[in-house]
């Protein structure tokens, strides 16, 4: 994904989804925290978050 900006920065969105985890969990939560991971280039350990 490319926004105005730029790559958007898949690590940060990961990392974001990681705390939102802990402060509202819910499976959709999980599932974009795992996309995020992808996208960052780490498939191996978002097939880990899902």
């Amino acid at each position: 994904m490319k926004g105005r900006e730029g790559p958007a920065p898949w690590e940060r969105v990961a990392a974001l989804y990681r705390v939102l985890a802990h402060v509202s969990p819910s499976p959709v939560v999980e599932l974009n925290r795992a996309v995020a991971v992808a996208m960052a280039g780490d498939p191996a350990r978002a097939a880990a978050c899902a």
